[in-house]
This record gives structure tokens, sequence and C-alpha cells, in this order.
């Protein structure tokens, strides 16, 4: 969900690592101590990109019903996959709103359902954007009623998350308890 590429994510990890190990170094005049906080800046970048990660990931779980929902409404008035992808990038939130729009704009460059869809799993590698994306390729495949398959798929990630949510609330206590 950054607007970088890995390589640039990797460097800026690198530069404040050097920042803080040379502050630490020139502070403290210890070799030891500067090499450290270099690695402790470094792991303090990597944990951010992981935390924004996690919570891009988390946003998109959060979302995928409705987009579901939007796209078989969309299947349903007779729009194809790829008017309907385009659709449900453009009403989306972000993030899922450019995934998306990424997907609809490849499927408009004539990419394949298959590879337009293993490239959102890749973007998204969530359970149940692997869900949607089986199941968008075995309805190319195979045929089917696809807005009636989406809107079940839709209720059943829906009851998930709920149970997610739920199951975490019932288990805040235990957690709690345990870090103290």
């Amino acid at each position: 969900g950054l607007s970088m590429n890995p390589q640039v994510a990797l460097l800026v990890a690198l530069a404040i690592g050097l920042v803080t190990g040379g502050i630490v170094f020139i502070w403290r005049d210890h070799p030891l101590l500067g090499i450290a906080a270099l690695v402790v800046g470094m792991l303090a970048t990597v944990g951010y990109y992981a935390w924004r990660r996690a919570r891009r990931l988390t946003q998109i779980q959060t979302q995928l019903p409705d987009v579901m929902d939007l796209l078989a409404r969309a299947v349903r008035a007779g729009e194809s996959m790829e008017p309907a992808h385009a659709l449900a990038g453009e009403t989306a939130l972000e993030p899922l709103g450019m995934e998306f729009r990424r997907c609809g704009s490849q499927l408009e460059m004539g990419l394949s359902v298959e590879s337009a869809m293993r490239a959102l799993v890749l973007r998204a590698p969530i359970p149940e954007m692997r869900i949607l994306a089986a199941t968008l390729m075995m309805q190319r495949l195979s045929g089917g009623n696809l807005p009636v398959t989406l809107q079940r798929l839709s209720k059943v990630i829906r009851d998930r998350l709920s149970y997610h949510r739920q199951f975490r609330a019932a288990t805040a206590a235990g957690r709690f308890s345990t870090l103290i």
C-alpha cells in the first residue's frame, strides 16, 4: 500500500538504520552500540512496513463483502466481468478500490481473467481473496449463476469476519492477562 517499490523500501530502512546507528555512535562513541542502533533502526522500519501491510490487508478483508455484492449487482444488471471490475474499482473505498481498478485495467488490456486474479491474490494475499479469485476463474471455465454465487460468498465472508470479531472479544481477557 505504500507508493514505493521493494528496493526503495529497503533503501529507506537502510538509511533510517544508518542515521540511527550514526547518531548513537556519535553520542556514545561506542561501535557496538552504533551497530546495535543500526539494526534496531532497520528492524523498526521493517516493523512499520509489516504493521502497514497488516492494516491494509485487514481493510481489504473488511471491504471485500461489499465489493462482492457490488460485483454481483453489476453482473446481474448485464455487465460482463471487465466493466464490473472497473465499476468496483471506481466505487469501492481504498485500498480495495485501487486493487480492483488495477485488475479492471489489466482485463481491459487483454490479460486473461486467470492472470488478473492471480495478480490480485499476489497483491492481497488473504484467504477471502483467494476464494474470490478461484470462484471467478471457475465460473469463467464452467459457467453458472455468478451473482448468486458472489452473494452467497459475500454472506459467508461476513459471517466469518463476525465470528472472528466475536472470538477476539471473547478471548480478550485471557490475552490481556497473559500479557500482564
